[in-house]
């Protein structure tokens, strides 16, 4: 049986009519030190409601950043909310996926469009995984129906790699939950399946973001069915995974938030949870070789299971929601 992640932890409470499962951990107090970067909470007129598990993704043709879906108290949700001018937007669309938590999405510059795959929604103690794709065009939900898709699956990872023009899927676990190491790519119409020399071992809810600087997709972390969390460190260069072994690296975690932050051309990582069940509240960034622990005063609080993406109308980095030790956050911060 597949070790449930914090997000199915939070559903089956809120189901069950519970609460959250209240876990006493330590959080650590990092030592503030200067720096030219740090998290600043944004307090915009309207939200999403407190949520984790969510889709999220920048819009550059729309210069808009877009929320799909996630899982609260009352069970999985299928709004869509944007970003813009430090404020949420709830969108009323014609069409839309169906409700869901744990898919992935990731804006297609080739196609003008954000792309969603697969998910899950949890109904009357039954799981039901996804293979569906869908595309927003900025007004509305559109599924599309390729001749070829990756099988049902959730807690996958997804990015746009700018060098080869496509969407790269990898992991998740299926139907059956086990979890998965196969490589997709969308190009507009249609998913292909990659078959690389070397790939990252099969696994779930690991952080991945496209590195511009270095033209590579970076993926770090995630957990597989034997409950082993994973600590490393690959990349993705349009054909093949390549395991880094950096000098410096972040604990071994799972369900982190992680995006490429454009203004200083390094990928930010935060948060996530340990192989112990820890919620974390650390931040790194990754300049192409190696990780670096960013220390701050004031910041977010603990989390696991928020989104985060880079608004480039702004240029910095939006973290919003996710699930803290015995909480639904809806708060939304920005790494300037």
């Amino acid at each position: 049986m597949t070790q449930f992640v914090s997000c199915e932890r939070c559903k089956l409470s809120s189901l069950r009519g519970r609460s959250i499962l209240l876990v006493v951990f330590a959080v650590l107090l990092y030592p503030a030190t200067s720096h030219a970067q740090t998290w600043t909470q944004d307090l915009p007129a309207d939200s999403p409601s407190a949520r984790c598990c969510f889709s999220m993704a920048y819009d550059t043709s729309q210069f808009k950043l877009v929320l799909f879906g996630g899982v609260n108290g009352t069970g999985d949700l299928d709004h869509t909310f944007v970003w813009a001018d430090a404020n949420w937007t709830q969108q009323d669309p014609a069409h839309s996926p169906t409700k869901r938590y744990l898919a992935s999405m990731a804006y297609d510059a080739a196609d003008g469009k954000v792309v969603l795959f697969g998910g899950e929604t949890f109904i009357s103690g039954l799981r039901a995984t996804h293979s569906d794709t869908w595309a927003w065009n900025g007004t509305d939900w559109k599924e599309e129906h390729p001749a070829k898709s990756p099988s049902a699956r959730s807690s996958h990872a997804m990015a746009y790699d700018s060098v080869k023009s496509e969407v790269v899927l990898f992991g998740g676990y299926d139907a059956n939950e086990n979890p998965l190491n196969d490589t997709w790519v969308w190009k507009g119409s249609d998913w292909k399946q990659e078959h690389p020399a070397n790939s990252p071992p099969a696994r779930y809810i690991p952080g991945m973001a496209y590195d511009a600087a270095a033209g590579k997709v970076v993926l770090f972390g995630g957990l597989n069915s034997k409950g082993n969390v994973f600590g490393d460190t690959w990349v993705w260069n349009g054909t093949d995974w390549k395991q880094e072994h950096p000098a410096n690296s972040p604990l071994a975690r799972y369900s982190a938030a992680m995006a490429y932050d454009d203004a200083s051309g390094q990928v930010v990582l935060f948060g996530g949870m340990d192989s112990a069940g820890n919620v974390l509240g650390d931040t790194w960034v990754w300049n192409g070789t190696d990780w670096k622990q960013e220390f701050f005063e004031d910041g977010p609080v603990a989390r696991d299971g928020a989104g985060m993406a880079f608004d480039a109308a702004e240029g910095q980095v939006v973290m919003f929601g996710g699930v803290s030790i015995d909480a639904f956050l809806s708060d939304t911060w920005v790494w300037r």
